[in-house]
């Protein structure tokens, strides 16, 4: 596997589960939060803006398009 690819699935995986983890500690107040994101359109715009952005840098940063790296088939 090509480097960034190893790099991308761990900066991924972590921050994934440290946000479960830290969801799980204090489920109440993450439901709480949550709920309050959704009512809030410019909240919820600007963590959709932020989501896409992240989406694109990480698709545009590793094109690896063709499988080669990848002998999941």
């Amino acid at each position: 596997m090509a480097p960034l690819t190893i790099y991308l699935s761990r900066l991924i995986g972590l921050l994934t589960l440290i946000a479960g983890l830290s969801m799980l500690a204090d489920k109440p107040q993450a439901i709480d939060t949550v709920r309050a994101v959704i009512r809030d359109r410019s909240a919820l715009l600007i963590l959709g803006m932020l989501g896409t952005a992240a989406g694109l840098a990480v698709v545009l940063g590793h094109q690896v398009w063709s499988g080669v790296y990848c002998r999941c088939w």
